[in-house]
């Protein structure tokens, strides 16, 4: 059965144009898609391990309670080396018209950093050189609840939805540094960071999100996934990018998809940049 192409009414056409210019100057869902038959809702429920690189910059705070702050650095392009838990959940609950996106992970890794720089409270940056052995650990889940209309096509074949939702990055940052030597305040002032120490921080980041995702049928096993979406809040501007390839035998569904996802943040976040892109396996399963 063919079903008419849906046309999007004036008034929703506003709102969505309105949340893009919001969004204007993230991390979406696995493309695995849930498939009802006929007015019924279905639901998919997927796993999608990736192996990105990262690149950060954080801005953490020096542990002595003098204040001032530190730079640290991971990257450029570096993979993650140490996961020690990873758990990525993503559930699909669609109809014909409608569609509910729920996608949570929780992440504690840990990856080879770099202090870079040193702001003392009030004073003047100062380079760092000498790392000797510097490891970041970041802690946190990351949540995002999005709400689709589907405005062409149908899910059992081709189809496109728009989507607005909210993007949650709760962040405990941990970071343990060596150095070859203390960092002193210029012309030898006092102490500002130590040889050797431990920092942590925590961040909070909400942001709205506004995009796209569907697929794109390439018979009646094969599709290819894609999806973009872009926020800000708490954020600067995060966005995201995926596309891939995707093959259904049955119930079950694997996708292969490269996805990239980044944020920018303001001055006073401890997260200052974070962006990670690589290959990504979503294994699904529709009920």
């Amino acid at each position: 059965m063919r079903y008419p192409r849906k046309r999007l009414p004036a008034s929703a056409l506003a709102a969505a144009l309105a949340l893009a210019a919001l969004a204007t100057p993230r991390r979406a869902a696995a493309q695995i898609f849930a498939q009802p038959e006929g007015d019924k809702w279905a639901v998919a429920v997927a796993l999608n391990p990736w192996l990105p690189t990262i690149n950060s910059d954080l801005r953490e705070s020096i542990p002595s309670g003098s204040g001032g702050d530190f730079n640290v650095k991971i990257g450029p392009n570096d993979y993650l080396t140490h996961v020690k838990f990873v758990l990525p959940l993503v559930i699909d609950v669609r109809n014909q018209e409608w569609s509910v996106l729920t996608d949570a992970t929780y992440v504690n890794l840990s990856q080879d950093s770099s202090v870079n720089a040193v702001r003392p409270p009030g004073g003047i940056p100062i380079t760092v050189t000498g790392n000797l052995n510097t490891t970041t650990t970041l802690k946190g889940l990351l949540w995002t609840e999005a709400f689709g209309w589907t405005v062409a096509g149908q899910p059992s074949g081709s189809f496109l939805d728009v989507m607005v939702g909210v993007r949650f990055f709760g962040l405990k940052t941990e970071t343990e540094w060596h150095l070859d030597a203390t960092v002193e305040g210029p012309g030898g002032g006092p102490v500002v960071l130590s040889k050797d120490g431990k920092s942590s921080d925590n961040e909070n980041l909400w942001d709205g999100i506004f995009g796209i995702r569907g697929k794109a049928r390439l018979g009646d096993k094969w599709s290819i996934p894609y999806l973009a979406d872009i926020g800000t809040g708490s954020s600067k501007i995060t966005w995201q990018g995926s596309v891939g390839i995707a093959f259904a035998p049955g119930k079950m569904e694997f996708a292969l998809c490269y996805r990239h996802l980044a944020w920018e943040q303001k001055d006073d976040k401890v997260v200052q940049s974070l962006r990670m892109g690589g290959p990504q396996l979503a294994i699904g399963y529709r009920f």
